[in-house]
């Protein structure tokens, strides 16, 4: 103990005679208090604890604090407040004056923050205590007097009372009551959930909180209006409350124990008794998307739309849909969609202000000029040039028309409308340029640059100045390029001395020039520059944010030939990001997911470049670029895998509850879908609300899982290697950009208007790192994508050609000379690596993912498949996933030869468990299968080999909801139609026009637009689904266990690529829900010939040959049958994940 505090205690002892100060309990202090339910009579219990017990802790305390043993002293007086708890209402003086004393014991002991909170709780229970404890054995007949209840659960996914979590919870969602009027929350440490209801005003409810595992509780009520309300505490107790307004009430449940875990159940219900119908409606927890300058803004831009959708949906309300004052959230919304990445809300968003716009006499020109851009936006993203241009065109004429009107202003709105000029003119000098127009791109260049210069804010000046220097060397002007750069970093002034250090992005911008210009010394010391002041500039959970700076810094040195010193800056920028990478992963939705990862792409760009384009034979370049690759590809899917498998791990109430509610608006979006107004604007409108709710509710669930997980280990290349077959090899394919470190600037425009970040980089190509068990790494640079996706397009229309009639349209030796061309582009560069491995592993990227290697031919004519038994990868890290499997939940179970016409219910009852649904595209509509009388025989031919457990369902019991209740069957056999529907681009209005169709502004989740066909499908009624299980639905099937998924069906390997993520359709949703290995198709192929592949692959598996093997074996069988040696016949399947034998079927 310090001296001051120990002088203290002296004195206080002292002053008290040696007494802890007032530890004898006081008088109650009655008065009246809302009615409370009536609890049950019931005896106490002879061990229960009493006043008389509390009263001889206190004694003990007394003793022990006298003795200076405070730790003990402490102990006793927080048993004595628990018995307090059990015996007295929180109305009771003794209650707070309990926790002060403990307070005070935590001061002595120098636990001040937890004194302190301790002191909050006594303030609190003195201002609003109002619980009445719960004898334990009435506890059991509470459900007599409450008709609610919900079970909670304390644990790492809960808010923690932290300062931290203190302002999460009360900034957003007390609106309405100012920060300075709410008390200050006990920063505990401990971990809470806040509870959401709605109420009707003037009523009398009742509250209970009860807990087995804790006996450590505080309640906290809030209501939007009037803030704190009420208070109480302990392991049972009651709150009795008047609503004296309707609308948002919080109860938070907490322990005030630091990481204390355990479950408790809140009830609630009326005054009055049991009734039907509560004064509180039950909205669920509080689960906000974390905030603050460590979270993304990703999560900002998802926290943003249901806020503005909810500010939209009052005024429609009080003013009408079609009020002008509707536009400007709209406007607003639309652009978080577009943050986003959904462009179809945006657009259906910008649509309706145009309409809300076009319909008033005088329209607001600046609303009417950022509706025109925000769709030349995404006319632009969608390569729709003259469009783009059209709108923009419009756009700046509104926003000139602005300009003259407020031309003799000087204050901000003139600025604010001479920006809005400068940023038309930007967008429409890159269309401009993409098109090739550079002499009508000229003037309006000059203009820009000429109102940039007027601007009295540096900053702003600097990014069009900064633009038009790219503009210019996209064109090859180099010296004018140059110039404009050093005026836009130059022109802002240096930090003073008192705020150093200075801007690094300014001192980046001007090292980037000179780095351009081959003034290498000058550069360096600008980017060393850079990395200084950029390690004070950012804070420390935003140190991501310098990576950039050592990317550039590693290129220089890379220009230079000094690749020891590349390598080293490089690692130092990764090691940087992989920090902020992972978390990011792990606490993003699904789509935030895929947008960060995009946006660090060129991270791996750059150490493949620096390997394949620089030092091609130094090892440890190769190895950087081997590991780099293994940690970044697939990540997305691994995160989608894991947040899944921790939130089944671990059970909690509420992660059940928003399942539950997740699937609840996906059905939404699917019935106001196919509603006959589903492309109204007001059918739009719902649409973008529901689709937003999921979009947080999907960042929630990520967000509780990334607070179970642990700190994983970076994966390192002797980690993958450890795993391979002893005969076996790994080729991870990749699409990258190379990365000219002399022009570091580039000479092509951006990607789009307002991302300049892929300056420098070249036209995409493709490369194979190949990881062999002794260790090596070795390499292939295959070439130009560009050629290596035309020869793959060739190929697969000379093998599919014919797939309608079932029969292919060439002889496999006419076949034969394509699939040598592309052999020779993307395999015979990488076989001479392989040794003599007999298993490959592959691993394909970009539009290699939808190539059979196996039909691909050699120089001898042989195909691959009679050298190599092949299996797919979507990353060498599926490898580690591996490892770690559940064992099957169910037999195997079929669903074959579904009757598309009807459906019966009965196929529910033969597979056990309950199902979580989806959401479906409305592209279905036109779709209709025929009977396919090939399954039937395919079924009686692998029914021997799966057992008497097996589930079979076929005809009109092969249901969508009967598949939904799988669970972890050990094998889903699905011989039925798949499909894979293209997407559906957008198509903004014509500029001047205020209506246009909506149904074609939608461009859909591929999981929407990939699925599979069950009973009743052609009269979308399915035992009350539609008979069409999309892959979205697929990715919520449970397939935790399931060892093999066969996908007896054309078509169930297609899907959208996505390069470093493989193939989105039902290849990436049967991975997402689970499945440890894929048999799937590629094309269409006769229903007999699948039969007749079927049934022999079983009749291998179960003698025990592996999963690729047994493949491979039935595909050289059919190479040895004269009328089936065309690849087309044998080729279209291919297995994917688990290779090896299974221990039975």
């Amino acid at each position: 103990m310090k001296q001051p505090n120990l002088t203290a205690a002296l004195l206080l002892t002292w002053l008290l005679g040696g007494q802890m100060p007032g530890l004898a309990l006081v008088p109650a202090i009655t008065g009246r208090s809302p009615e409370l339910v009536a609890a049950p009579r019931v005896a106490r219990s002879p061990a229960e604890p009493t006043l008389a017990d509390a009263e001889r802790l206190y004694e003990e305390v007394n003793r022990l604090y006298a003795q200076g043993r405070y730790e003990a002293a402490l102990d006793r007086a927080e048993q004595a407040l628990r018995v307090l708890e059990r015996a007295l209402p929180s109305t009771n003086p003794n209650i707070p004056h309990g926790f002060n004393q403990v307070a005070m014991l935590l001061s002595l002991l120098e636990r001040h923050e937890e004194a302190e909170s301790y002191h909050t709780i006594a303030r609190l229970m003195t201002r609003g205590g109002k619980g009445t404890p719960i004898a334990p054995a009435a506890i059991a007949q509470l459900t007599q007097t409450f008709p609610q209840s919900v079970v909670g659960q304390l644990d790492a996914r809960s808010l923690q009372a932290n300062r931290h979590g203190y302002l999460e919870v009360f900034e957003p969602v007390l609106s309405s009551v100012p920060l300075s009027q709410l008390p200050r929350m006990p920063l505990t440490g401990g971990y809470f959930n806040l509870h959401q209801f709605d109420s009707v005003a003037g009523q009398t409810v009742n509250l209970a909180v009860t807990s087995e595992d804790l006996d450590d509780l505080i309640i906290f009520v809030f209501s939007r209006q009037q803030g704190f309300i009420a208070a109480a505490s302990g392991r049972a107790t009651q709150i009795a409350l008047s609503l004296e307004d309707a609308g948002p009430y919080q109860v938070m449940v907490g322990s005030r124990t630091a990481g204390r875990t355990g479950r408790y159940r809140l009830w609630w219900g009326n005054a009055s008794g049991r009734a039907a119908t509560s004064a509180l409606t039950y909205r669920g927890e509080h689960n906000r998307v974390p905030r603050g300058e460590e979270y993304s803004l990703d999560s900002l831009y998802t926290l943003a739309a249901p806020r503005l959708e909810e500010q939209i949906a009052r005024l429609r309300a009080e003013k009408g849909d079609r009020h002008p004052e509707v536009a400007e959230p709209l406007i607003s919304l639309a652009t978080s969609y577009t943050l986003l990445g959904r462009w179809a809300d945006a657009g259906s968003a910008y649509a309706e202000v145009l309409e809300i716009l076009r319909a008033q006499p005088h329209p607001n020109p600046q609303h009417l000029a950022q509706a025109l851009d925000g769709m030349a936006s995404m006319a632009y993203q969608q390569g729709d040039l003259e469009r783009a241009a059209a709108l923009y065109q419009e756009a700046l004429s509104l926003e000139r028309a602005r300009l003259g009107r407020t031309a003799l202003l000087n204050g901000e709105e003139g600025f604010v409308a001479q920006r809005a000029i400068a940023a038309s003119l930007l967008s429409l000098i890159q269309v401009y340029q993409a098109q090739q127009r550079y002499d009508e791109a000229e003037p309006l260049l000059i203009e820009m640059i000429d109102l940039a210069r007027r601007f009295s804010q540096p900053s702003e000046r600097a990014i069009f100045l900064e633009a038009a220097s790219t503009l210019y060397r996209t064109q090859g002007r180099n010296a004018e390029a140059d110039a404009l750069a050093l005026e836009a970093f130059e022109g802002q002034p240096a930090a003073p001395k008192e705020r150093s250090p200075r801007d690094p992005n300014q001192l980046n911008g001007r090292a980037l020039t000179y780095h351009s210009q081959g003034r290498y010394d000058e550069a360096e010391r600008l980017y060393r520059q850079a990395l200084a002041a950029s390690e004070a500039w950012y804070s420390r959970d935003l140190q991501a944010f310098r990576a950039p700076i050592f990317y550039n810094l590693a290129g220089l040195y890379q220009a230079q030939g000094k690749i020891p010193a590349a390598l080293e800056v490089l690692q130092a920028g990764i090691a940087l990001e992989q920090q902020e990478f992972d978390r990011r992963l792990a606490t993003l939705n699904e789509v935030g997911r895929q947008r960060y990862a995009a946006s660090v792409a060129n991270t791996l760009n750059h150490a493949i470049s620096l390997h394949l384009n620089t030092a091609p034979d130094d090892l440890d370049a190769a190895q950087l670029a081997a590991t780099m690759l293994l940690r970044r590809k697939g990540r997305v899917l691994e995160a989608g895998i894991t947040t899944l498998a921790l939130l089944e791990q671990a059970p909690n109430p509420e992660d059940e509850r928003l399942l539950a509610e997740l699937d609840r608006r996906r059905r939404q979006v699917a019935e106001i879908t196919f509603a006959e107004q589903g492309s109204s604007l007001q059918a739009q409108a719902q649409l973008r609300t529901l689709r937003s709710q999921i979009d947080e509710i999907e960042a929630v669930l990520a967000r509780r899982s990334a607070a179970l997980a642990g700190d994983a280990p970076l994966v390192n290349l002797a980690d993958i290697q450890a795993r391979l077959p002893t005969d076996g090899a790994l080729v991870e394919y990749v699409r990258y950009r190379p990365f000219d470190p002399r022009n570091p600037l580039g000479q092509k425009p951006a990607s789009n208007l307002s991302d300049w970040s892929d300056r420098g980089f070249g036209d995409p190509r493709y490369a194979a790192y190949v990881l062999l068990p002794s260790g090596e790494v070795r390499w292939a640079d295959l070439g130009d994508a560009a050629a290596i996706e035309g020869q793959i397009q060739r190929f697969l229309e000379f093998l599919r050609c014919g797939e309608r009639r079932a029969t292919p349209c060439y002889e496999p030796e006419q076949l034969q000379p394509v699939a040598q061309a592309l052999y020779q582009m993307v395999f015979a560069p990488v076989q001479p690596h392989l040794g003599n491995a007999g298993y490959v592993l592959l691993s394909p990227d970009g539009h290699l993912n939808l190539v059979p290697f196996a039909a691909l031919a050699d120089g001898q004519n042989r195909y691959l498949i009679e050298t190599y038994t092949l299996t797919y990868l979507t990353s060498g890290r599926d490898l580690l996933r591996q490892k770690h499997t559940a064992p099957p939940q169910q037999p195997p179970v079929v669903l074959a030869n579904p009757d598309f016409d009807t459906a019966d219910a009965q196929g529910v009852i033969q597979v056990a468990s309950a199902s979580r649904g989806g959401a479906r595209s409305p592209d279905m509509g036109s779709l209709r299968f025929g009977p396919l009388a090939g399954s039937a025989l395919e079924v009686a031919a692998i029914r021997p080999w799966l057992g008497q457990k097996a589930v079979v369902l076929t005809e009109a019991r092969a249901t969508e909801n009967a598949l939904k209740q799988v669970q972890g069957p050990s094998v889903l056999h699905l011989a039925t139609h798949g499909f894979f529907l293209p997407d559906v681009p957008i198509s903004p209005p014509e500029a001047g026009v205020g209506a246009f169709p909506q149904s074609a502004n939608r461009v859909e989740n591929p999981l929407l637009r990939s699925g599979l066909a069950l009973a009743g499908f052609n009269q979308r009624e399915s035992d009350g689904e539609d008979g069409v299980l999309t892959a979205l639905e697929v990715a919520s099937l449970n397939l935790r266990g399931t060892r093999l998924v066969v996908l007896s069906a054309c078509e169930t390997g297609l899907g959208d690529v996505a390069d470093g993520e493989g193939v989105y359709g039902l290849r990436r949703a049967f991975v997402l829900a689970g499945a440890e290995s894929l048999l799937m198709s590629l094309w269409q192929v006769s229903d007999r010939r699948t039969a007749d592949l079927m049934q022999q692959y079983y009749e291998r598996l179960a003698q025990g040959t592996g999963r690729s093997e047994a493949l491979r074996q039935v595909q050289l069988a059919a190479l040895q049958n004269p009328a089936h040696r065309h690849p087309y016949f044998w080729a279209a399947f291919f297995l994917s994940g688990q290779w090896t034998p299974m221990e039975s079927l």
